[in-house]
């Protein structure tokens, strides 16, 4: 009985430890979408200090690439996170068993589906839209007013 006691034991603190693993990336995948937002929102910021000066329209118009940029890497690592935190369920209910390969294509496509994993649905969230349009828009606005040189 001690026997199987310790291994049911030793199995809850891999499967803790497994865990722990799988969370350090979803934190830091967090907080990076906060650096990325905090760079895009410096950059608006610049570029509509920019306008001010006597900057040529097409530099401003560049100025909004680095925006973008940032837009897609937050997608990505948006993306990134929810599989990670797919992957910590399902492990943690006995879904999925522990691997040390961190890779998604153990994922049924019925789980990642529900978890709104895909790309578009990323690009489409919340945490996305609530920011990323108004800079955008804020950007183009900036543009605009500097080519019809208000």
């Amino acid at each position: 009985m001690d026997t199987e006691t310790e291994r049911n034991t030793n199995g809850l603190e891999e499967k803790m430890l497994y865990l722990q693993l799988l969370q350090e990336p979803i934190g830091r995948m967090s907080s990076t979408s906060g650096i990325f937002k905090g760079f895009s929102a410096a950059i608006l910021a610049g570029l509509a200090s920019a306008t001010v000066a006597d900057i040529e329209g097409w530099v401003l118009i560049l100025g909004l690439l680095p925006i973008f940029s940032f837009l897609a890497l937050d997608v990505y690592y948006l993306r990134m996170e929810r599989l990670f935190r797919l992957k910590f369920d399902l492990v943690a209910k006995g879904r999925l068993p522990m691997d040390f390969n961190f890779g998604f294509k153990d994922i049924p496509a019925k789980d990642k589906k529900e978890a709104k994993t895909s790309r578009r649905r990323c690009l489409f969230s919340k945490s996305i839209l609530i920011f990323y349009l108004p800079v955008i828009l804020c950007g183009a606005a900036i543009c605009f007013l500097k080519f019809m040189n208000f």
